[in-house]
């Protein structure tokens, strides 16, 4: 359920998207998603069990309350940390309402995938490589300029 200002989401609403998103690829099996992580295992919010072509992987996952470059950089920095002592099949993501591109550029900088709320995502795992961007309601283009583009682009890419 979406609270009342839309920029504002949970864990668990950020889980949600992330199932969402790996449910759309058929070759990545979502064995198991937490949103609830002791504050023991550290500056994670999510955790995610998947198999990719029969292959297990962990997705580590950051929820940060803004796309902005700032506190994404912030997040990146304390996720890689944690992701590098963990097995090497973890992959980080950040996870937020929206991503500024110079947010993108940072996450796709430190092979970091990301997912927002407005449709965008970029994801490597494995053999596996998701990319989902939807047009910013922001676009200024005319109607006739934009006619007949599909609101977003999915593309999977397997090795």
């Amino acid at each position: 359920m979406r609270k009342n200002n839309p920029r504002e989401f949970s864990r668990d609403d950020a889980a949600k998207a992330l199932a969402t998103l790996l449910g759309q690829v058929s070759v990545i099996k979502l064995r198991h998603i937490r949103s609830d992580v002791p504050d023991a295992v550290g500056n994670i919010d999510i955790l995610a069990q998947i198999s990719v072509l029969g292959r297990n992987q962990t997705l580590v996952c950051k929820v940060v309350e803004t796309g902005e470059p700032r506190p994404v950089r912030a997040a990146l920095r304390k996720l890689l940390d944690h992701t590098a002592k963990l097995a090497e099949d973890a992959t980080p993501v950040i996870i937020a309402p929206n991503f500024s591109e110079q947010a993108q550029a940072l996450c796709m900088e430190s092979d970091a995938g990301f997912l927002d709320l407005e449709g965008n995502a970029r994801l490597f795992v494995d053999e596996v490589f998701i990319a989902l961007r939807s047009l910013s309601h922001r676009d200024l283009r005319p109607a006739s300029a934009v006619a007949g583009l599909e609101s977003e682009r999915f593309e999977i890419v397997a090795a």
